[in-house]
């Protein structure tokens, strides 16, 4: 849809576009052992076919059912053009497709006119495919030459009228691994939305399934108790790309942007000479609004719908890094599947399938229930869900890490996981929300991984998401040219020792409580007074301290005066801070009306 993109370049020289499509199947071996991979153009981004207005409705109700912007709908007979491709031939093309028509898709074909007359025909009523249901085609396209121009028609002489959705519609070809002239800096943060630490198989947990996860944590050093420093996903990546605490930086919710002069760490590489690019899956970070985006030489969002499954992260990262696979760069990648609402695509939708007789409540500041809680009373049924879509997620980073290994930037690059915040799943009275700062909702899975895997193993004692941006630039060699809050863990990394960090701290979105936490306490002080849950409400002057060695945070206030004296002196000093950056607030409607589609309410 022309206007309406997905795909923001900020360099000087960029362009605008939306890039959506599936994942890929990269084909070969690992590193140097190869010398092509499977590549990947997202034909959305490529044409400027507009929607007919009678289609809308269908195509935002396609969307929301898909969880992406990668939606065409058109009329049989209407020709869909995508120019400006660059895929060398041969190649596949791969869409999924839905009629929306009462009968079955009989004497449908799709024509796909390549140029030159190259005229390829596919009998899509060959795939059999229930009325109503979504059908996947892959149509070879021969000839050798390269494909710049691509012109798609679904023709039918009883159904012409008839409308028909394809969804992801993208190329697959074979292109050649660039070797490197000399060993690029190349530096790699994935952050998963939302995720919790102990719903990792590589934290301990056994009722998931994380495989891919758990096999990257065996190449990483993985630190036992990562703290973030905030509840919610935009105030605590700008803590991660700034080092700052959110007293620091300003922005302490997600209806603000980052000051225009505060410095961050996508600059900072970019000032060393390293290309940077940002791939995101929620509006949280639209291009127009968030002040991230802009900080990026390259920055891939969504804009129609409010977010977007992982596979279509996937397939801008792999665009993306089919061109600078050989340079240095810096690289973000952020997923957000296991965000509420839990909606895992089959079949991860019935991967799980325990039951449980507690029942769920629902939140007083939602005036009747959000749709997610309309599904089921049962605790039991979110929380299989909230796997599945973890599981879903695990085999889409497997993909991920297999494509790095197919181009070389597996072992050659620094890549970092981390979440920006977990979840609540009942615990304190909070139900699949990011309310509170106790550790379901704070303690984060955090691993970092060298080139080569040249160290592994587990680190014990506390630390914060505020190491990650020194770390890296202690291990480059870069300078920090401004203050930051973390701390290098390179001798953690270096020698397994514990991280000697004696407290982490967390501040609550809008200011309504900061937390101090130690390795075996954690002190919660209110701010405000805000009734949120029917048994969760934060509560001005409220001081409480909970014992965190067990399964269940304890309160523990009455028994540890010392404790108590020492980490209320703590959190004075943290809000004693001056405010380094003031924040501007977003006020535009439809920023918001899509962050409220998120659970995320003003």
């Amino acid at each position: 849809m022309a206007g309406q993109r997905a795909k923001v370049r900020t360099s000087a020289a960029g362009r605008t576009g939306v890039a959506l499509g599936v994942f890929l199947f990269v084909g070969g071996g690992c590193g140097g052992d190869v010398d092509t991979y499977r590549a990947y153009v997202g034909l959305y981004e490529h044409t400027e076919a507009s929607v007919a207005n009678a289609a809308w409705n269908l195509k935002t109700g396609l969307m929301d059912e898909l969880k992406t912007d990668a939606v065409l709908v058109a009329t049989l007979g209407e020709p869909l053009r995508f120019e400006g491709l660059d895929a060398a031939g041969p190649a596949t093309l791969h869409f999924d497709w839905r009629l929306f028509s009462s009968e079955a898709l009989a004497g449908a074909e799709l024509r796909v006119d390549t140029g030159g007359g190259a005229l390829e025909r596919f009998d899509l009523a060959s795939v059999s495919v229930p009325v109503g249901a979504w059908g996947r085609a892959s149509v070879a396209l021969r000839g050798a030459g390269p494909i710049e121009t691509l012109e798609l028609t679904v023709a039918s002489e009883e159904y012409a009228g008839t409308l028909i959705a394809l969804a992801r519609p993208h190329l697959r070809f074979d292109r050649k691994v660039t070797p490197p002239s000399a060993p690029p800096r190349q530096v790699i943060l994935i952050t998963t939305d939302t995720l919790r630490r102990d719903y990792l198989g590589c934290y301990g947990n056994e009722r998931v399934q994380t495989t891919y996860l758990d096999a990257f944590a065996d190449d990483c050093v993985v630190f036992e108790d990562a703290i973030s420093v905030t509840n919610v996903t935009n105030p605590s990546h700008v803590s991660i790309f700034t080092s700052l605490y959110l007293a620091d930086h300003g922005v302490k919710d997600n209806h603000s942007r980052l000051a225009a002069g505060a410095p961050t760490l996508m600059q900072e590489f970019a000032a060393q000479g390293l290309h940077t690019g940002g791939i995101v899956a929620a509006a949280n970070f639209d291009p127009t609004r968030s002040g991230l985006a802009a900080r990026f030489d390259d920055f891939h969002g969504c804009t129609l719908y409010h977010e977007r499954r992982a596979e279509d992260v996937n397939a801008d990262a792999f665009e993306w890094l089919g061109e600078h696979q050989d340079e240095d760069f810096f690289l973000w990648l952020h997923y957000f599947d296991v965000h509420m609402p839990y909606a895992p695509p089959p079949p991860y939708d019935t991967l799980f399938t325990d039951t449980g007789e507690e029942t769920i409540e629902r939140p007083l500041e939602y005036k009747g229930d959000p749709a997610w809680f309309r599904s089921s009373d049962e605790l039991q049924d979110y929380e299989n869900r909230y796997r599945g879509e973890l599981a879903y997620l695990d085999d889409r980073l497997g993909e991920l890490f297999d494509f790095l290994r197919s181009v070389g930037v597996y072992e050659r690059a620094w890549i970092t996981l981390v979440s920006d915040h977990g979840e609540a799943l009942g615990e304190h009275g909070i139900y699949f929300d990011h309310q509170g700062l106790h550790d379901e909702t704070t303690a984060v899975p955090l691993l970092f991984k060298l080139p080569e895997s040249a160290r592994t193993g587990r680190v014990a004692g506390l630390v914060s998401t505020l190491d990650i941006y020194p770390t890296w630039f202690d291990f480059l060699g870069f300078e920090l040219n401004h203050p930051v809050r973390g701390n290098s863990l390179r001798a953690s990394i270096e020698t397994g020792a514990a991280s000697p960090q004696p407290v982490a701290f967390s501040e609550h979105a809008h200011g309504l409580q900061v937390s101090a936490r130690t390795a075996t306490q954690r002190a919660i002080w209110g701010l405000e007074d805000r009734a949120i849950w029917p048994h969760f409400a934060t509560e001005a002057g409220r001081f409480r301290i909970y014992d965190v060695t067990g399964e269940e945070a304890r309160d523990v206030t009455a028994e540890t005066p010392a404790s108590t004296d020492a980490l209320r002196d703590e959190l004075q000093r943290y809000l004693d801070r001056e405010l380094s950056f003031e924040a501007e607030s977003i006020e535009d409607e439809d920023y918001l009306e899509k962050l409220r589609a998120l659970g995320y309410g003003r």
